[in-house]
């Protein structure tokens, strides 16, 4: 009879292990030139840090703009109404972002960066998302054309990724995972971003669209995964920079939780201090730490 009782305990162990480890993963469908996503960097930031490995994120590509053929999308036909339309969001949001790239020289579609971040993602996960990273700063702040293999190979090496073999998948694999982002897209029915989809344990359970904040996200999560909740994280200014390799004003401020002059104060001191650099951009400034971050990323 003990042959019998040892896989007996052996299974209740199993399952009670099971029942514990719901697997939360949040599917983040978006785009490479999406203003509203990058607006929601300080909130995504901050959610990674508070849940840091409980929550899984997955990024899916949404294919904003295939081309100007017969584009229509919210009211915007042309690049000239993209350029309006970043100044106004950048307004809104607090977040930098400069559209003039929009009258000086447009991105003909979004799919070649799409792709490249597809091709970052076979070779690195981690460095994919910094990667993404590079390409948002530099079409958001730079006013650089992120559809441009030379720009696209640019942010590849300032990454650390293999560049040849990132154009060598650009045209292969990277081009199929793509489309299989696109096709699962417009499975789901899905024609906005940002878009979140909610999956546990692989079950499809909630969808959010387009600005979110840092609580709504939280209130989501904790109905799925049991975790103390303390609300946001507040992260000292080292940690901000231990935790991300580049940061925008908006982004310190809203992770440090302080005011424009606390915010201001604290970076001249970190500055004066060399523990940060400094360097201009159309938009205003970006800050890098001078030491190699862990990278949370997003």
């Amino acid at each position: 009879s003990n042959s019998i009782s040892i896989p007996l305990i052996k299974d209740a162990v199993i399952k009670k292990e099971e029942k514990q480890k719901d697997k939360l993963e949040i599917l983040y469908f978006t785009d490479p030139i999406c203003s509203t996503c990058w607006t929601l960097q300080p909130h995504l930031r901050k959610l990674k840090y508070a849940f840091s490995g409980a929550v899984e994120f997955k990024y899916v590509m949404g294919g904003l703009l295939p081309s100007w053929n017969n584009f229509d999308r919210g009211g915007i036909t042309a690049p000239s109404d993209v350029a309006t339309h970043w100044n106004e969001v950048g307004l809104e949001s607090g977040m930098p972002i400069d559209g003039s790239i929009w009258n000086v020289n447009p991105l003909h579609s979004s799919y070649p960066p799409a792709i490249a971040f597809k091709a970052a993602q076979l070779q690195s996960q981690e460095k994919s998302l910094i990667f993404l990273r590079r390409l948002n700063e530099m079409v958001f702040l730079e006013g650089r054309n992120i559809a441009s293999l030379p720009i696209i190979r640019s942010a590849a090496m300032q990454t650390g990724l293999d560049v040849n073999r990132l154009l060598l998948d650009i045209r292969g694999s990277a081009f199929l995972a793509f489309k299989e982002d696109i096709s699962y897209s417009q499975q789901l029915g899905i024609d906005y971003l940002p878009t979140f989809l909610f999956k546990v344990n692989g079950e499809n359970v909630e969808f959010h669209y387009g600005i979110q904040d840092y609580e709504t996200f939280e209130k989501s999560i904790l109905k799925y995964i049991p975790f103390d909740s303390l609300g946001p994280p507040i992260l000292s200014p080292l940690d901000v920079f231990a935790d991300y390799p580049s940061i925008t004003r908006t982004e310190f401020k809203y992770l440090t939780d302080t005011t424009d002059v606390q915010a201001d104060n604290l970076l001249s001191e970190l500055k004066k201090f060399g523990l940060i650099s400094q360097k201009e951009t159309l938009a205003g400034p970006l800050y890098f730490s001078s030491q190699p971050s862990s990278a949370f990323l997003v």
